[in-house]
């Protein structure tokens, strides 16, 4: 579930830079099948890696099943190498904490190095875990590159809200939908 957490951090949080909800975004999502904008906080400074959009379809994922993340983003640098990491945080607890090198970050779809890029398209599928628990979770995540420099920094909280059905008490796996706050 960790690895999971993880990805799905990454992909919704659009980790790298500032997104605004736009008509862009909005037709940019519409173009990668569908899907909502996802929101994020990005931490301040200056970073060589920037998304202006990010999308996920279904909007919102359901619990038990695949989602679709699709990104746009501007790459100033050559990526080599770097560390990130990735602290997820579940009602005041920590559940994550990861440190690994960027480039294991997607290394059948995108392997380092990754070269400079304006309006570059990243997509990945993943499933939602059918045991991920409802309520706010906090992610927090920062990368360096090749040579110490910042690369992206982002917060975000994602809300995995029950179902009708789970707050009924009959909570079947597969019925709990994500919303992101």
């Amino acid at each position: 579930m960790k690895g999971v957490l993880l990805v799905l951090a990454f992909l919704l949080a659009g980790a790298f830079g500032m997104m605004g909800l736009t008509e862009d975004c909005t037709k940019f999502c519409s173009e990668q099948g569908g899907g909502a904008p996802v929101p994020f906080t990005p931490c301040p400074g200056t970073y060589d890696l920037t998304i202006s959009c990010a999308c996920i379809s279904p909007s919102p994922p359901k619990k038990g099943q695949a989602a679709h993340i699709a990104m746009q983003y501007d790459l100033t640098k050559t990526i080599t190498g770097g560390q990130y990491e990735a602290k997820v945080s579940y009602m005041g607890i920590q559940v994550l904490d990861q440190k690994d090198d960027v480039c294991n970050l997607d290394p059948q779809g995108h392997p380092c190095p990754w070269q400079t890029a304006t309006g570059a398209v990243l997509a990945k599928d993943f499933d939602i875990p059918s045991a991920s628990p409802s309520g706010t979770y906090k992610v927090s995540l920062s990368a360096t590159d090749q040579d110490g420099s910042g690369l992206f920094c982002c917060d975000l909280s994602m809300k995995i809200a029950q179902t009708d059905t789970e707050r009924a008490g009959t909570s079947p796996a597969h019925t709990m939908e994500c919303d992101f706050v």
